[in-house]
């Protein structure tokens, strides 16, 4: 049977969520009915995709008869809950507490990160790598630390407005 409920504990290591049931008053002796419920991800197995439902969401569970055995199929929006960011079709977002946004539109193959502070991309024992037609950095300051760096232009300009300090090498070729 499905019913909706409202979260009112959770347990993140167990992936469970106790949700309370007010339409099901006196059911367990109680004010209200209450039950700690597993809640579905997306994936669990090869590759783990965990969000939480937060205290005090609505959410909708499938239950069994007796009440023993079901899970929590999700959040629902409500009239004080809304849909949050730029939601329209064909996109998938994730909008968080501190208003960072991250956007998928399948329509334009745009993705947009939009964070509120540090974004951080780390590869322990690889490469990054960025390919695209073109790159733009806008920034009141940027940092690139590196034993080597090379910096390769087939056409273009270069202009460096600063001291270079350290063992340094220079090489610049204009319309070499």
């Amino acid at each position: 049977m499905l019913k909706f409920g409202t979260v009112t504990a959770l347990d993140h290591k167990k992936a469970q969520a106790k949700v309370t049931f007010p339409d099901e008053q006196g059911r367990d002796g109680g004010g209200k009915f209450a039950v700690w419920l597993p809640v579905l991800m997306w994936r669990t197995k090869d590759v783990s995709m965990y969000s939480m439902p937060v205290k005090g969401a609505l959410v909708v569970c499938e239950l069994d008869e007796s009440w023993e055995t079901g899970v929590i199929m999700g959040e629902v929006y409500t009239k004080k809950n809304k849909p949050k960011g730029s939601m329209k079709e064909n996109r998938t977002v994730a909008v968080f507490p501190d208003g960072t946004e991250v956007r998928y539109d399948s329509a334009t193959s745009e993705l947009l990160i939009d964070a509120a502070k540090d974004v951080t991309v780390k590869a322990a024992s690889g490469t990054v790598k960025i390919d695209a037609l073109n790159v733009e950095v806008n920034a009141t300051t940027a940092t690139i630390e590196a034993t080597t760096a090379t910096i390769k232009a087939s056409a273009g300009t270069a202009s460096l407005l600063d001291t270079f300090t350290g063992l340094t090498t220079h090489l610049f070729v204009p319309n070499a």
